[in-house]
This record gives C-alpha cells, structure tokens and sequence, in this order.
C-alpha cells in the first residue's frame, strides 16, 4: 500500500473518485508485530478528519472514530491491562490496513476474517485500530518463503523427536540475524509471527498434546527454512498436510522451531 504524506495526500484527494478506486484496489492484508503501538483513543486532526471524509466516505470515517477507541472495542483489549496480558494472541488478528498515514495506520478487524481468534477479542460487527507504523509488518509479497513453488528448493525434514520443539521461542540478537541472513527481515518477521504454539493446529498447540501425538507428528511433510547453532526453523503448511488427522491440519503456514538433533534432512 502507498504511504502519502499528508500534504500529497490533499492534492491526490482532488481526484476523490480515482484516489477510492485505488484504495479499494490496495485493500492490504498486515499482523501486528508490536502491540505497544496501538492507540487506544486517537484525535483525528482537522486535516486528517477531512482527508479520510474525503477518501472513505463520511460514514465510514464516523464508524472509525466511534469504533477505534478502546470503550468500542472487544472486551478481551479493552483495557491497558488486557492488552498488556494478551501480546501474543494480538500479534494472530489478521486485518486489513484501510490506509496509512503519516505516523500510523487504520486497521480494520472482521470477525469473518479472524476465525483462530477467541470470542472476547471479537465483536460482531468490524471494529477499528488506530496504530503507530513501526507497530505493523506487512506479508511478504515476494515469494520467499511460505510457497509451494519455492518449497522445492527447501530440503525436505523429517522431525524425529517433537520433544525438542520449542513451543514459544525467543530468539537472541545472533539468531535474529542468523535467520535474516537466510530468509531476509520480512521472512524473519513472518516466520517470529506464526512460530508460537498458540497459532499451531489444536492437536499439537502444548507440549503435553505434542507428546501424545509424537507418532503422528512425524508425518508432517514439512521444509527446512533456516537454521541457527542451536535450532533449526522447519515451516509447515496446509497445502502439503492435506493427508494429515483432524486437528493437525494447519489453517495457515506456521514453523516449528526445534533443536536441531531432532530431525533429520532428507535427500
């Protein structure tokens, strides 16, 4: 999605119509990588409340306003608190960037869009986020990683002993940029947003479900990504694990980070 700054932002709005068109076309699916960057009640200035009439409709930027303030929103964020205790779960939320600003960005979370979420953090109709820019990360476009096409260059891995997955991993300086080497920033920031247990399917998202079901986990067709000294990152996605039971099949690509003693590298 482009970035206007706030000046240009005015001129392009004198072709209204146009200018709704592209954003509509540009309608940017984006995760929250950092939870601290959400507003919890924004004042739209004078400018920005005309820009965003202009570009969206007076209506819809009344359901912003009304909707982005943390009274109107689901009641398991609806306090500093809440927030504070669920960073992980907020990090799941897919939403759509409806556009960005100078300094932040205005998300649009729908509960059609968000089924892997908990019921007290959804509302029946969408709902609002105001958030800092250097609180997003967007997917990556290029298909570096999490495709079918360039699995094929990834060596095939056979995880020998789900015991060594880390359910919740927490990379130091020299692994972050171990991985970054061989993956880029965008595909480290993917790969850190959907490598905790909490995105995995229900069957393997605790290590006690992860010990019952060793046997089957060593089914997953799963790829190498990256590796660090310690860890290898082995990415898992629904397309390939069609074949797999009830409960195991991923709704969408996620990574098991595990010692690398267990698995092995297949041919």
């Amino acid at each position: 999605m482009k970035v206007y700054p706030a000046f240009q932002i005015l001129f392009i709005l004198a072709s209204s119509f146009f200018f709704q068109q592209a954003l509509a076309q540009e309608r940017e699916v984006v995760a929250i990588s950092e939870p601290a960057e959400v507003y919890s009640f924004y004042l739209f200035s004078a400018n920005e409340k005309k820009m965003l009439e202009d570009a969206l409709g007076v209506k819809t930027f009344e359901q912003i306003n009304l909707r982005c303030r943390e009274e109107n929103w689901p009641r398991g964020i609806a306090s500093l608190d809440s927030r504070n205790s669920r960073r992980s779960e907020i990090t799941m939320y897919q939403a759509y960037n409806l556009i960005t600003l100078d300094q932040v960005s205005i998300l649009e979370i729908d509960a059609d869009a968000n089924p892997q979420m908990s019921q007290d953090m959804l509302l029946p109709q969408p709902f609002y986020i105001i958030i800092g820019n250097a609180g997003l990360y967007t997917e990556p476009e290029t298909e570096d990683i999490g495709s079918e096409e360039d699995n094929e260059s990834f060596p095939l891995a056979n995880i020998l002993d789900p015991s060594l997955i880390v359910g919740n991993p927490v990379f130091d300086n020299a692994e972050i940029q171990d991985i970054i080497d061989q993956v880029g920033e965008e595909g480290y920031e993917y790969i850190s947003a959907n490598c905790d247990e909490k995105v995995f399917p229900v069957a393997v998202n605790s290590p006690t479900k992860r010990l019952a079901a060793s046997d089957v986990i060593g089914e997953y067709k799963a790829f190498l990504m990256a590796e660090t000294e310690d860890f290898s990152i082995i990415e898992i996605t629904p397309e390939e694990n069609m074949h797999m039971p009830d409960g195991f099949i991923p709704e969408g690509t996620f990574y098991f980070v595990i010692y690398s003693q267990g698995i092995e590298i297949l041919p």
